[in-house]
């Protein structure tokens, strides 16, 4: 029973798609052509672009067959996902290739109605079909066929990086050292100081390359959209993110190069921070290369005290390949740090020109005097310092060395508690990426007892991360997967950083967190 009614589907879809519709369109040609007033020369080329159609029809159809192990036909798809062949450059060769048997036919026989109707009809109907039949392709193959979409168009199309290498060069001339990026599954791993680092690295990829963007960023319709064709995976940095590790292994499944940078967010002084243990675990269980890179010149492109971004010279070193694969995580860290550090110029990476910069945003990363030390207002040190005298020196012209002006300010941690007014606060649930939920206005204060975010209380061992968004923005990812967030809405409200680091350093004072309870949605990574 199973064949017979297998042998009906395919006699059926034979007889529609394959007799009747194209006997359909030769007859209504024929009928259009006597109506119609226009009359239109036969043309040569209209043979040469219906035997390129009929080629890539045939190609579609036989790699489908070879690859995919099955045929054309939407009620009994192929079992596998073809990508080979001309499904490299386009997601529907088959139907593009009969599209351009009719067009060419159209203009080899001089038929007004094929070129002027039938041919732009055509189109859009098989336009209109291929979106609905791609919404059982993503029940089917998931997470696979997503980023198929987002690498491939449904008519060839100018490759991203193209884009991207353009946009860049009109302000922010690229240099690149280092061996060309190989074929196949790879990581890149990268410092990270500034907005515009994964668009310097696709830039000199030489190949398509994705990236692991934080899921803020996919909170806003469009962005989303804009990021997802573009490849990029959505990571909540505030949790253990399975789902994101699980496209992250898709993509590597599939041959594509996928870019992580391995401090998580970016440096606040443009000094590399190091690789971050979960980062190290991670490559550490993946059979793939892992290509180290280093960024220089990006911090002074876009420091995270700034408003805007700047134009300026950035150097993208490539070094050699690694193979970390069943290491332990402390040696993967080692390795990573060390080769990601000889590809950089830290010095010229730390340097930024205060020229055209807001020196009163200074406060993100220097909230006490460098000279001394001196305690501040939470919008940075005043100059000159009523501590030591230190002149005000930061002037048009000056060049900072951002990690150097904050390690004083950085050496002494607000241990005895900190205590900050006026921040935004919101919430998330544990599941998907939805906007988040308004919690009001209020006060954040760090004391003994734990955390208070306006009018809750937080135990430290509640929480299980502490991260930065932008430069005003703080996430505390807690139990469950859950994460509430505070926004400092202006630069004199105080350093995000400042608090970032004051409550790291009262969890550690505090020890180890308990065992976290994961929710249905963590196990799941739905």
């Amino acid at each position: 029973m199973h064949i017979s009614r297998r042998a009906v589907i395919i006699l059926a879809y034979i007889l529609v798609f394959w007799v009747m519709l194209p006997i359909s369109l030769v007859l209504a040609a024929r009928w259009l052509d006597g109506a119609l007033p226009w009359t239109i020369s036969p043309t040569p080329w209209g043979w040469a672009i219906a035997a390129a159609g009929a080629l890539l029809l045939g190609s579609g159809i036989t790699m489908l067959f070879v690859e995919g192990k099955g045929w054309p036909i939407t009620a009994l798809p192929p079992p596998r996902l073809a990508r080979s062949g001309p499904y490299r450059w386009m997601r529907h060769p088959i139907y593009v290739g009969a599209w351009g048997l009719v067009c060419g036919l159209s203009a080899a026989l001089g038929s007004p109605a094929g070129v002027l109707v039938l041919g732009p009809g055509f189109l859009a109907g098989w336009v209109t079909y291929a979106r609905l039949e791609e919404r059982g392709l993503l029940r089917r193959f998931g997470p696979d066929y997503r980023r198929y979409q987002a690498a491939v168009g449904l008519l060839p199309r100018v490759p991203w990086r193209w884009g991207v290498q353009l946009g860049l060069g009109l302000g922010w001339p690229l240099s690149r050292r280092g061996p060309r990026l190989a074929s196949g599954p790879v990581v890149v791993v990268a410092n990270h100081a500034c907005y515009l680092d994964p668009f310097f690295l696709i830039a000199t990829a030489r190949r398509r390359l994705s990236f692991l963007t934080t899921a803020e960023a996919f909170r806003g319709r469009w962005l989303a959209r804009l990021l997802r064709w573009a490849g990029m995976i959505p990571l909540r940095r505030y949790r253990d993110d399975r789902t994101a590790v699980r496209e992250l292994l898709a993509a590597l499944s599939a041959g594509e190069a996928v870019g992580i940078f391995v401090e998580t967010e970016r440096s606040w002084t443009g000094a590399y921070q190091g690789c971050v243990d979960k980062v190290a675990r991670l490559l550490a269980r993946l059979p793939v290369d892992v290509v180290p890179v280093g960024l220089t010149g990006s911090f002074a492109c876009g420091p995270r005290f700034a408003e805007r971004l700047r134009r300026g010279p950035v150097q993208v070193h490539w070094g050699a390949p690694l193979r970390v694969h069943g290491l332990d995580p402390a040696a993967v860290k080692t390795r990573i740090d060390d080769a990601i550090r000889a590809l950089v110029d830290e010095d010229r990476q730390q340097q930024v020109s205060l020229d055209a910069n807001d020196q009163a945003r200074l406060g993100r990363v220097v909230w006490a005097c460098p000279g001394c030390g001196a305690s501040a207002e939470a919008a940075g040190p005043s100059w000159p310092c009523p501590g030591c005298g230190r002149p005000a020196t930061l002037g048009p012209g000056d060049t900072l060395a951002a990690a150097c002006a904050a390690s004083h300010a950085t050496a002494a941690v607000d241990a005895h508690g900190l205590t900050v007014e006026g921040v935004h606060i919101f919430e998330e649930c544990a599941a998907g990426i939805a906007p988040l939920t308004p919690r009001g206005r209020g006060g954040l204060r760090l004391g003994p007892t734990g955390l208070e975010l306006g009018d809750r209380h937080l135990a430290l061992s509640d929480v299980r991360s502490v991260t930065t968004e932008r430069a005003d923005t703080l996430q505390l990812g807690l139990r469950r997967g859950r994460m509430v967030q505070a926004r400092f809405p202006d630069p004199a409200v105080g350093s995000v950083w400042r608090v970032q680091r004051a409550i790291e350093h009262a969890r550690q004072m505090a020890g180890p967190a308990g065992p976290d309870v994961p929710t249905r949605e963590t196990e799941h990574g739905r």
